[in-house]
């Protein structure tokens, strides 16, 4: 059974100190249960969201630092994969490269979070939404969806008939047209298969900006659209820590030349040091 937001027994449940409750916003959190739930480790959305308000994972806007998962369970990895892709305008990786990536993700048995559009017709291209695609469920390109806003096991292209609390709703679209991002939460020590190096392109002029919040630090460019966060960040933070000899501004920006030295993958020995 795929656990709802809004299921009664959480839904009115506070994501830290912000105004929004589980059943409004707490999409991520419960991805993060689902996921933990697919790794072996039982819990459910109103339990972690109380342990997510016992370590302060919450920032103001109510998201959540799901990286500060390793806090909570050794067992779960504190490297979080996380990417955004570059669909409808926005910054991040070529969609078709994310796709290769999340469908080796799924085929080889990882749950992968995806970030989508709850109201994908409405003419407002944004990522508000949190699923998890499940492992071993990529379904002739249509994903299978656990999807907490509903609390059902879906597709992206799954309609649902209109009910007592929602209109009809004709589905998320197709993959290359629906996911803005995704992350992957994993056991540690837990193997790898082997992933494809992502691209990002970026105008000439653009200053990236190293900040903190949704959900740990994450890397913006000039117009504040967010390219990657977590463990990619975190590695950028270190580095510089280590070579500006100070604690981390968050404000501290970085040229674009500066910005394709650190590509996610090619900074695994960062992560060592």
């Amino acid at each position: 059974m795929i656990p709802s937001q809004r299921d009664p027994k959480w839904s009115s449940k506070r994501l830290g100190t912000s105004p929004y409750t589980m059943g409004s916003s707490g999409c991520r959190v419960v991805s993060d249960c689902i996921c933990l739930n697919y790794l072996g480790i039982q819990v459910d959305p109103g339990t972690l969201c109380d342990q997510y308000n016992a370590i302060g994972a919450f920032d103001a806007d109510g998201n959540v630092a799901s990286w500060r998962l390793h806090e909570l369970y050794p067992q779960i990895s504190p490297k979080v994969e996380s990417n955004q892709t570059n669909i409808k305008g926005h910054k991040g990786i070529d969609i078709n490269q994310a796709l290769t990536a999340i469908k080796i993700l799924v085929d080889s048995g990882k749950p992968v979070i995806v970030q989508l559009d709850l109201s994908p017709h409405n003419g407002v291209n944004e990522g508000d939404h949190f699923g998890v695609f499940k492992p071993y469920g990529w379904n002739n390109n249509d994903p299978i969806l656990d999807d907490p806003w509903w609390g059902l096991e879906t597709t992206l292209a799954s309609s649902h008939p209109a009910t007592a609390n929602d209109q009809a709703f004709n589905g998320y679209g197709r993959p290359k047209d629906a996911i803005y991002g995704y992350r992957v939460i994993s056991l540690v020590n837990s193997s790898q298969p082997d992933m494809p190096t992502p691209h990002i392109n970026l105008p000439d002029n653009c200053l990236s900006q190293l900040v903190e919040g949704h959900g740990g630090f994450g890397m913006y460019d000039a117009t504040k659209d967010i390219l990657y966060v977590d463990d990619t960040a975190n590695i950028i933070a270190s580095w510089l820590v280590r070579t500006k000899g100070k604690e981390l501004d968050p404000r501290t920006t970085l040229t674009l030349k500066q910005w394709n030295q650190f590509n996610r993958y090619n900074l695994k020995n960062e992560l060592l040091k």
